[in-house]
């Protein structure tokens, strides 16, 4: 079995949903019982040069942080990413217009059209239509996620199933229970809200002892 590491700031276990089931009893997780500062204490002890070095915090391929312009570099003129498109409330009210729905995350509020009566968030990005969808903070959070291409690492669960689920790296596992569970898709019902659930994001499934039994990609 694959349980949270010990030190749950650092905790590697949210990624690893996707590993065939195969492979876990054959694990080596050496500093899964320590906290970073203990595994830099080894390193210094091992003679480690990366016992000093330098947290890595944003996307460690991605110069400057700047991953749309990587996407610029990289996707060909024209790419329907990197095109304006509309810009629509919830309700489907067009607003306005946006630069490209690359150049947004579900959450982001900066950036955005002003004039509303309050904070307005991007609640969804529509990339089959190229709509970038704002919303109010009330309006960013969800009591539901599907998950797609659901790989398990212990039984499948099945509905009215409880299991704790987790949305984001670092977020902290919420409870849910299964509502429906066919092939590949497992849809979960939220015992509290989360705020600013995202598409391609991991969802990762836990039990109440903290043992990984699967997860999946956000639909």
């Amino acid at each position: 079995a694959l349980f949270r590491g010990r030190d749950h700031g650092k905790d590697q276990s949210y990624f690893l949903w996707g590993i065939d089931r195969s492979v876990v009893a054959r694990m080596l997780t050496p500093v899964g019982p320590l906290t970073k500062r203990e595994t830099r204490d080894v390193a210094r002890r091992l003679g480690l040069v990366t016992a000093e070095k330098v947290e890595s915090v944003e996307i460690c391929f991605v110069p400057d942080d700047d991953y749309v312009g990587v996407l610029e570099r990289h996707l060909p003129a024209g790419a329907p990413a990197l095109t304006p498109g509309p810009l629509v409330t919830v309700g489907g009210a067009v607003v306005g217009e946006h630069a490209g729905f690359a150049r947004y995350t579900i959450g982001q509020r900066r950036g955005l059209l002003g004039g509303f009566r309050e904070p307005m968030y991007v609640v969804a990005i529509r990339p089959e239509t190229r709509e970038v969808v704002i919303g109010s903070g009330d309006e960013l959070f969800g009591y539901r996620v599907t998950l797609a291409e659901v790989s398990w690492l212990a039984d499948p669960l099945a509905p009215g199933d409880a299991v704790m689920v987790q949305c984001r790296y670092r977020a902290p596992a919420v409870p849910g229970r299964v509502r429906e569970h066919a092939g590949e898709r497992i849809t979960l019902d939220l015992t509290q809200p989360v705020r600013a659930i995202t598409p391609g994001q991991s969802g990762a499934l836990y039990d109440a002892d903290a043992r990984l039994l699967g997860g999946g990609v956000i639909a």
